[in-house]
C-alpha cells in the first residue's frame, strides 16, 4: 500500500498519545481528534463509522493493530484521491466506474 515506516510509526505515536495505555485501546471518541493530529480532516460521524467498521467485538474502541489498519486504508485512499484531484479542492469528478475501481485497488 506504499505506507512508509515513518508514517507507520507516526500512527503508532499518534494512537499511544490518545489511547488509555492501560487498556490499550481508542475509544471512538478520541478516534477524530487522532485523525485531525495525523492531518485529515473528517467529521466525527465518519470516525464513528471508521470505528464501527474496524472494531470486530462492537465495543466502540480500536486495537492498535486495528487502529494501524485504518491508517493505512485512510492514507491508500487518500492518496489515490490526491491523483485525481488535480486542484487540491477536495472534490474530484469521476464515473462510477472510476470509484468502483478506487474501492477495489484500495480494499483491505
Amino acid at each position: 500500500m506504499g505506507m512508509s515506516a515513518a508514517h507507520c510509526h507516526g500512527n503508532v505515536r499518534e494512537f499511544q498519545s490518545v489511547c488509555r495505555v492501560v487498556t490499550l485501546r481508542i475509544a471512538v471518541c478520541m478516534f477524530d481528534a487522532a485523525f485531525m493530529q495525523l492531518g485529515y480532516r473528517l467529521s466525527p460521524q465518519f470516525a464513528q463509522l471508521v470505528v464501527s467498521r474496524y472494531d470486530p467485538q462492537a465495543k466502540r474502541r480500536l486495537t492498535l493493530d486495528n487502529f494501524i489498519q485504518a491508517c493505512v486504508l485512510l492514507k491508500s485512499v487518500t492518496d489515490t484521491f490526491r491523483q485525481k484531484d488535480k486542484n487540491m479542492s477536495g472534490v474530484i469528478e469521476i464515473s462510477y466506474e472510476e470509484f468502483l475501481t478506487m474501492v477495489l485497488c484500495n480494499k483491505p
